[in-house]
């Protein structure tokens, strides 16, 4: 349940990084939300959901 749960949020934040995030650029670049989210969610859980989180993103 915590994999679908994760997939879906991922899946969420790519959407928003396409499609509202560009509306708030500063000199034309913006933060990527997935790759955020990703990040902080590999230092803060253990090896193997952090490899799961890398795949699903494409880290």
């Amino acid at each position: 349940m915590e994999r679908l749960i994760l997939i879906l949020v991922s899946i969420g934040l790519a959407i928003l990084d396409n499609s509202i995030i560009p509306f708030f650029s500063i000199h034309e670049g913006y933060p990527s939300l997935l790759f955020t989210f990703a990040i902080a969610y590999s230092l803060v859980n253990k090896r193997e959901k952090s490899v799961f989180i890398g795949i699903v993103t494409g880290i």
